[in-house]
């Protein structure tokens, strides 16, 4: 018995199907990849975030400390209401 022919946990395939991952699998792992690369980016934009524009960061995260920041900033008035937005755009 050759090294090649044995079958064991190294020769069994990493993935969970047989054959070619189907249309489901792949969007599945691609929503994973999507969330995993959307917290890296979201990582170092926090603390920008918390300064410049917390209800930015409250749309975007929606995390509790996000929630409470926002409402700081709108206590003190240094934070814009997203419905004074479209007033702000219009004139």
């Amino acid at each position: 018995m050759t090294a090649g022919s044995r079958k064991g946990p190294s020769a069994k395939s990493w993935s969970p199907w047989e054959g070619t991952p189907s249309r489901s699998d792949l969007i599945c792992w691609y929503g994973m990849l999507a969330v995993f690369a959307y917290s890296l980016l979201m990582w170092p934009l926090k603390p920008w975030l918390i300064g410049t524009n917390p209800i930015l960061l409250e749309a975007m995260t929606g995390t509790q400390s996000s929630i409470a920041i926002a409402a700081a900033f709108a206590r003190v008035g240094e934070a814009r209401s997203p419905s004074s937005w479209p007033r702000g755009c219009s004139g």
